[in-house]
């Protein structure tokens, strides 16, 4: 099954046909209950059934619609496939595609004249470049996420993969000093050596040296991308107070070599969302700022024309909440009901503020200001 990118959202968002149907099937835990998938897709189907034919579409034309949606793909929640990710689905004349969607989002069915895209760009929104660097004396791994939200494995040249490889071909000699000393039974003075520092000292050293071997190599890969540090508190520590790299304030501590595949990617996800909600509030205090101002507003009308015109920078918008109004019209906010062929404002407002690089954020409606279900920045 495919995942969801931005090439995904841009040619989604392209596509305007008479009719498009996007249904989605919500993520959900193994055995949760509430009935299986096949049951979620018969009603959601059912649903874009009704709404086709509400808006004047004859049954043999729904069925030219939605004839290929099967569900040879879906499985009950026990499934691979289903297990803590959900499905999203876009059928159009001549144009149906299945995607894997990773974060939440409604059961639902939408019938609109463009696909339904807003749960996709909290999607997108979790989907960056993050780098995981394992430590421990006796292994070293970085790591790379991406659109899978999956690690994988990075080839770094010229990064050891222990401490005893790092130190292999080490020249360092025990640095000695001396004092003065009785020679034994002789009354003449000799000098004592010993060694500058004990165990522990050399440990130290040893580790020191070691992580500037990784932290050389790994800078080569990582540049200026975002860095999680993950080892036992001690290893990560001494990283931090050699390393040329700004990694993130958010650590896996623990021995990596204990931790599984599944629990190493879950906690690199619930960093991401961490780092998402932090950009959230300080984008969220922002937009605050400027709404006592003429660069910012909780209007949805006045939003989706800025968003139509591209001069909105921050958008805010209700994952959990829909406006209708008909194409070319303006948002009814007090209708409480959906029409045969209305569209969601909040959709379109923010797709056309996305596809015009403003930052949007996807997110409940308790959260945002006003009570349109949007708040935005201007450019201008």
């Amino acid at each position: 099954m495919k995942v969801v990118d931005r090439n995904t959202v841009t040619e989604l968002a392209e596509r305007s046909d008479e009719w498009c149907v996007s249904l989605f099937v919500p993520p959900h835990e193994p055995g949760a209950a509430g009935g299986g998938d096949k049951v979620i897709m018969k009603n959601l189907l059912a649903s874009a059934r009704d709404e086709l034919s509400a808006v004047g579409l004859r049954r043999p034309d729904i069925d030219h619609l939605l004839g290929d949606i099967t569900f040879d793909d879906l499985a009950d929640r026990r499934s691979h496939a289903f297990h803590r990710g959900g499905v999203a689905i876009f059928a159009a004349p001549s144009f149906l595609q299945m995607y894997r969607v990773n974060t939440a989002m409604p059961e639902l069915a939408m019938v609109e004249r463009r696909f339904h895209l807003k749960p996709l760009l909290a999607e997108l929104a979790l989907q960056r470049e993050l780098y995981v660097l394992a430590l421990s004396r006796g292994a070293v791994h970085l790591y790379r996420t991406g659109v899978s939200s999956k690690l994988t494995t990075v080839e770094v040249e010229g990064m050891p993969a222990t401490m005893t490889e790092a130190l292999a071909y080490d020249d360092r000699e025990a640095v000695l000093t001396s004092h003065s000393g009785s020679a034994k039974g002789t009354g003449r003075v000799a000098p004592v050596f010993h060694g500058q520092g004990g165990r522990a000292d050399a440990l130290e050293t040893d580790t020191r040296r070691f992580l500037q071997q990784v932290d050389k190599a790994v800078a080569g890969v990582v540049a200026d991308a975002a860095v999680v540090l993950a080892g036992v508190p001690e290893l990560v520590a001494h990283y931090r107070s050699i390393t040329t790299l700004r990694p993130t304030d958010r650590d896996i501590f623990g021995d990596p070599g204990s931790l599984t595949a599944s629990q190493f990617d879950d906690r690199t996800r619930q960093i991401i969302e961490e780092l998402v909600a932090a950009e959230q509030k300080a984008d969220l205090e922002r937009l605050n700022a400027v709404l006592v101002t003429d660069n910012g507003s909780t209007d949805l009308n006045a939003i989706a024309a800025a968003a139509a015109e591209g001069r909105v920078g921050i958008i805010f918008v209700a994952a959990d909440t829909h406006v209708w109004g008909q194409p070319g019209e303006a948002a009814d906010t007090d209708r409480p009901g959906r029409r045969a062929g209305d569209r969601d404002v909040l959709d379109e407002a923010a797709m056309d503020a996305w596809r015009t690089g403003a930052t949007v954020h996807v997110i409940d409606a308790a959260r945002i200001p006003g009570f349109d279900g949007a708040a935005a920045s201007f450019r201008y």
